[in-house]
């Protein structure tokens, strides 16, 4: 793996590490408590991250199962993430695609701990393994945005993970009151 794709990714990492120490503090009742009708529960927000990775995986193996000529990236990638990067710092809130939003109304924060750290390494492999020339190419997609690097991806994770951090954060305030 590519040093400054490591840097990005043990970023990432060490976010997700961070999390799970401060969850384990709670209990699942609280962890699987939504702080309103139409609102996703800190369980079901860790969910939502674990499948957007999971299936940014699953289409660059089916990319590369399929595909030896993947496009070099460009500027229009970079414009892509560019404005990705501007739709987080906006204070909207976005529709999460469909498959992104399918869990179970109450799930164990131990099980969705460990699997999480299983699919992690699942993806660090898979960028291990990567042959050199393909990090510079558009192997990645984003379901809106388009097609993008490895490292404009582990950078989306990143804002991805940070904006859900919060809602996390606020979801648990809520609750604990």
């Amino acid at each position: 793996m590519q040093q400054e794709v490591k840097y990005h990714w043990n970023s990432l990492e060490y976010k997700r590490v961070n999390l799970m120490n401060v969850l384990s503090k709670y209990n699942n009742d609280i962890l699987n408590k939504k702080p309103a009708q139409d609102a996703w529960s800190a369980i079901q927000v860790m969910q939502h991250l674990m499948n957007a990775e999971a299936q940014s995986l699953n289409y660059m193996k089916k990319k590369l199962s399929h595909s030896v000529n993947i496009p070099k990236a460009g500027v229009k990638s970079g414009l892509r993430r560019i404005a990705l990067r501007i739709a987080f710092a906006l204070p909207f809130k976005y529709k999460a695609p469909q498959q992104l939003e399918v869990f179970p109304d109450y799930s164990d924060f131990d099980d969705i701990k460990i699997q999480w750290a299983s699919q992690r390494l699942e993806l660090q492999d898979f960028m291990e393994i990567l042959p050199e020339n393909l990090f510079k190419t558009e192997i990645w997609k984003h379901q809106i945005m388009g097609k993008m690097t490895i490292i404009q991806m582990i950078d989306f994770f990143e804002d991805h993970f940070d904006r859900h951090q919060k809602q996390i954060e606020k979801t648990l305030k809520i609750i604990s009151r």
